[in-house]
């Protein structure tokens, strides 16, 4: 059965019996350019357009601290966390940014299928017709999860390999998804514990046919985890990067101005919760706001003001540079300096000489790889 869906006077309706089937109305199709295929962000940037306004379209959700997992470069498990949702007191919540236009939700960790509730709450999305994703390690995709995915099937799978156990389940959960014609990404988190496995991992992901995305870049995150202390770095670092970014990387011609604070289309479309069920923009965000007895409008409410006051705002310390993909730089991976004439946005400390010397190594690397195939 589909399930209609609108935002303003924008209409579209879903199968949920599909990873991701949307009929749309006279209005969208138009904006659309009458297109046989549109992507999601296109989707959303015109529902946008038809609200007028910003809407919470995307939701990224942390379900819970808990893994089964112990890496040790992991930024946000906690197994001592005893704060997993149950379906019924994350209902309201989630009928509330539903029917504010939700399109897309991911749900992610911790390890998501560890909450008990997962079927309950995922089930309840599908069936609202919203696309869900499913950022997990793979090792408990079993029997019913897999009926579960092929009764229902997910927009996507996205699964973090860890070693090079090919007979593992995370490596045959892939293959049972991809069977289901479901949509699986192969990642891989590298640190100098697994930097030698990479390679394996890439080629089992080639040849079977699933896409494969790795990253080298680790970050300390609220569990008290040194995960930073687990990075390649050095000449490792080097040849990953390039790899990442290609041997075009670091075209001197491209001109990067200096970034301005929040001019993201997460800033008008995309809302985070957090395990404690705490609302900000997107995880890199230090910046909460508790849902908890104020329910997700008065937390939406206040984010959108402070989004307002700060967006445009020049990022300081930020000049533009050629190595802005290397960079990432953004308002939530600033430093929040508050003082009385508002709330400055600023580039932390040492950042910029950080990446400018990785990015001119790397250009180096590039240099040298073009003049070894001439």
């Amino acid at each position: 059965m589909l399930v209609k869906r609108a935002v303003a006077d924008a209409a579209y309706e879903v199968d949920p019996s599909r990873s991701c089937a949307l009929a749309l109305d006279d209005t969208l199709y138009g904006m659309l350019g009458e297109a046989d295929k549109v992507s999601v962000d296109e989707l959303m940037d015109a529902l946008i357009e038809r609200a007028g306004e910003p809407r919470p379209l995307s939701l990224m959700w942390h379900m819970t601290r808990r893994c089964n997992f112990a890496c040790p470069f992991c930024f946000i498990r906690d197994n001592g966390f005893d704060g997993d949702p149950t379906f019924d007191s994350v209902l309201p919540l989630l009928e509330r940014i539903i029917s504010l236009g939700l399109v897309r939700a991911t749900l992610s960790g911790g390890e998501c299928l560890l909450d008990k509730d997962f079927p309950s709450i995922y089930r309840y999305l599908k069936e609202s017709g919203v696309l869900v994703t499913i950022f997990t390690n793979g090792s408990l995709i079993d029997e019913g999860v897999l009926n579960l995915f092929s009764e229902l099937p997910p927009f996507s799978v996205e699964i973090t390999f860890y070693d090079d156990d090919f007979e593992s389940r995370p490596y045959r959960a892939a293959l049972s998804l991809r069977n289901l014609g479901i949509d699986v990404l192969g990642k891989f988190t590298v640190s100098r514990e697994n930097a030698a496995l990479l390679h394996s991992v890439e080629r089992w992901c080639a040849l079977h046919d699933i896409p494969f995305l790795f990253d080298p870049v680790l970050f300390n995150g609220e569990n008290g985890i040194d995960a930073e202390s687990q990075a390649v770095n050095g000449e490792a670092l080097v040849d990953l990067n390039v790899r990442r970014f290609g041997v075009g990387y670091g075209d001197e011609n491209v001109v990067c101005t200096p970034l301005r604070s929040l001019q993201c289309k997460a800033a008008d479309r995309a809302v985070f919760l957090s395990p404690e069920l705490e609302l900000s923009i997107c995880p890199d965000m230090k910046r909460r706001w508790a849902t908890a007895g104020k329910g997700f409008d008065e937390a939406y409410r206040l984010m959108r003001l402070w989004i307002e006051e700060l967006k445009d705002v020049p990022i300081e310390g930020c000049s533009g540079c050629i190595d802005r993909p290397l960079c990432n730089m953004c308002t939530a991976r600033s430093e929040l300096i508050e003082s009385p004439h508002g709330t400055r946005i600023c580039v932390p400390e040492g950042h910029c000489r950080e990446v400018a010397t990785l990015g001119e190594k790397m250009r180096g690397r590039i240099r040298e790889q073009k003049g070894d195939m001439r």
